[in-house]
């Protein structure tokens, strides 16, 4: 399992989160994916994504900031890709979070327009994220959480998006769409990992882990 990290040398406050922090992002989430799948199997389902939400508050991590918007009303030009990562920049600013931290959101942006002239390769599995990400005619559902450590607090960030427009490639993040017809909608949840409170799940979390590899060891025995 992958952890992002943006990092860069004017970014002192941003560090790689411990491997004790890491392990533990890898198991909670490792739950909540099992949870979320109960729940509705597709990953990136609005009810998959609130299962995880939920499922996470049960193993050490708090809410500690919660909102959203829409494109409607909007008549400027906008790409969805800009969309996503507003709804993210929306919430840090929401809650007085720190510049840097925004500033590191918004650089994301010029990075991520890298990927149009990506080789091959990387484009092919676009593609694929692409089919996998969609879920009916125009309306496709993103989830992003990235674990971050920001003044010596593990923070993931979940955001759901969701837009209505005449996609039929990743590519079409990028191009530019009049924002009322874009049909965007955005929520955001931020979550902070009480090392504490997750101390006390650790045991039974483990076990739980441990049950469901070996009941796939035996399925895929059979």
């Amino acid at each position: 399992m992958s952890v992002m990290a943006i990092a860069g040398p004017d970014l002192a406050w941003f560090i790689q989160p411990s491997r004790d922090r890491v392990e533990a992002w890898e198991y909670s989430t490792t739950k909540a994916q099992l949870m979320a799948r109960s729940a509705n199997p597709d990953p990136v389902s609005r009810e998959y994504f609130d299962e995880m939400i939920a499922s996470y508050k049960t193993l050490g991590w708090r809410i500690t900031d919660f909102g959203g918007f829409a494109s409607e009303g909007d008549h400027g030009q906008v790409t969805p890709i800009h969309f996503l990562l507003n709804g993210i920049r929306s919430s840090i600013r929401r809650r007085g979070g720190s510049s840097e931290l925004q500033s590191a959101i918004t650089a994301l942006e010029p990075a991520l327009f890298l990927l149009l002239v990506a080789p091959v390769s990387v484009q092919k599995e676009l593609d694929r994220w692409w089919a996998d990400c969609h879920v009916g005619a125009n309306h496709y559902g993103f989830n992003m959480g990235p674990l971050i450590d920001i003044s010596g607090k593990p923070t993931l960030i979940m955001t759901y998006s969701s837009f209505k427009f005449p996609g039929t490639s990743w590519l079409d993040l990028f191009r530019p769409y009049r924002a009322d017809t874009l049909g965007a909608s955005c929520s955001c949840q931020e979550l902070e990992l009480d090392m504490e409170a997750y101390s006390r799940v650790k045991p039974t979390l483990e076990r739980e882990l441990q049950a469901a590899v070996n009941q796939n060891i035996v399925e895929l025995s059979i």
